[in-house]
Parts: C-alpha cells; structure tokens; sequence
C-alpha cells in the first residue's frame, strides 16, 4: 500500500556531503522558527516554533502568523519563501551567500512592503545546542551541492508523508511535525490517559544528528520500558539501547532499493505493534 503522497525514491550519497547540507538547512529553519518565536504566543512545548511540510514546495513551513502570513523553508534551493494568508509564495530569499542576520533583515522588510504588516520584536535564532558550522557565526550559506540538498528534502517529504499516513486511524496523537531543536520529524501516540503524553511512543524521523550521522527511522516508547523488548525487527531494523531506547532503521538500510516505502513501512509498524503491546 503507498501513501497518498508518492514516495521520492532516496539515493545513496556520500555521508559527508549530506551531513554539510543537512547541518546548514538546520541552521535555515531557526531562521522560519526564530521569527514564529517572536511574532506567536509561547506555547510551552515550544509547539510554535516547530514546523510543517508543503509537499508541492519541498518546503518546511511554519505556523501562520497573527496576520495570517507563513515563512517556510525550501529545501532544495535553500530559499526562504513567504506565503499569504492563502497559502501561495508571494517572496522568495534565495540563502547562498546572505547570513542569518541578512535574511531577518530581508524578512522584515518584505512583511512591511509587501503586507504592509510591522514585525514589533526582533526575531533571534534560540539558544539551542545546534551543529557546528559557520553559518551559526555569521557565515554565508551556500548552496554548492543542490543534489545533496535535493536527496535531504526526499527525506523529509518521505517522512512527513509516511508519519501521516500510519498515524491517520490512531486515535491520541500529536501533529506531525518537525522541530527545530533536533531538526526531526516526529509524532507522539499517547499510551495512558487520553492526549497525555507522559507515556507514549514517538515515532518519527532523524535527517541524521550525533547519535547516527545518517537519516534515520525510530519508534522509541517513552519512560523507557522494563524488560525492553527484544523481538526481531524487519528491514534491518534493530533496538537502540545506549542513551535511549528505541527501536531504529538506518537509511543505508535502504538506499538504493527498488521497495523503500515498503520496507520503511514494514519496520514502523512491526515496531509500533511490538511497542503497544507494552502496554
């Protein structure tokens, strides 16, 4: 069965590569989340913050501000866009060569013109533990490796629609959404009382981070469960068990392969089965 978005086939590419444009793209989206930081109402998850998939633009994409406007990201050509209160691109901010400091500028001044809307706070990238690169020092971004860019937005794509599609007749449920701290996509499903989510299993996807450089898959149930289960997992999947506890599918797993989304697929939901019965 495939999802109602069609899978985008991932390919294999130096590890390298895609862990440089996958750093700089995670600095870009504090750029979509710094500004929703300052223009929202606090929400204490930081659920304001985090962010969204427009498939039809390869774009991460955040709340809608008070006037109704979006910011969102673009992934392959690492443009910033912005959208009206009907959702179409009304700007664009192509990042290679301007700074964080640039873009916000540019922001601001395009919301004034074109929206003829005041931004009242000066948007500032959060303090979070993010990777280093010289972007986070005020360095230029650039977009020197699209294909590296391009195989990034296919994980994201491939990730917003699977966790949607597995997670549509669950009842308790999180947004799908990816979160500008660890720059994962990422669900909850609540295991106790009704939407709370004090024990739960997330579920979601990694673009890669220090745990594995690599994208990967997890279904980690949440506090960590004693005995942790053991059962064989398809795909290539095994169980994390150093720091956290999860179950994990490495992308390497699948490059290359002609049944991806099946495999993919396979390995959430023998996870998610094994993990509810946990509780």
């Amino acid at each position: 069965m495939s999802t109602l978005v069609p899978w985008k086939p991932v390919q294999k590419i130096d590890p390298v590569r895609l862990v440089q444009v996958r750093k700089q793209t995670h600095w870009a989206t504090q750029i979509v989340s710094a500004v929703a930081d300052a223009c929202l109402d606090h929400q204490t998850d930081d659920s304001h913050t985090n962010l969204g998939w427009r498939a039809d633009l390869e774009a991460l994409v955040g709340r809608k501000m008070p006037q109704g406007y979006q910011l969102g990201l673009r992934i392959p050509s690492l443009n910033i866009i912005l959208l009206d209160s009907f959702g179409k691109e009304i700007a664009a901010l192509p990042l290679s060569g301007k700074t964080i400091e640039e873009a916000f500028h540019w922001i601001r001044g395009t919301v004034e013109r074109l929206l003829q809307q005041k931004m009242e706070k000066t948007p500032a990238v959060r303090e979070y533990e993010l990777p280093d690169h010289p972007v986070g020092t005020g360095a230029p971004f650039d977009r020197s490796d699209p294909e590296a860019l391009q195989q990034l937005a296919n994980w994201f794509h491939n990730g917003f629609s699977l966790l949607n599609a597995l997670v549509e007749w669950e009842e308790d449920t999180t947004e799908v959404r990816c979160w500008p701290h660890h720059f994962d996509i990422g669900v909850l499903l609540s295991m106790g009382v009704p939407y709370d989510f004090s024990t739960s299993i997330g579920m979601g996807l990694s673009p890669g981070d220090g745990t594995y450089e690599e994208p990967y898959w997890y279904v980690n149930p949440y506090p960590r469960p004693q005995p942790e289960p053991k059962q064989k997992l398809p795909s290539g999947g095994f169980w994390h068990r150093e720091g956290w506890f999860g179950a994990v599918l490495r992308g390497s797993k699948i490059w290359n392969r002609s049944d991806q989304e099946e495999r993919v697929r396979a390995f959430l939901s023998r996870a998610l089965e094994i993990e509810k019965a946990l509780y």
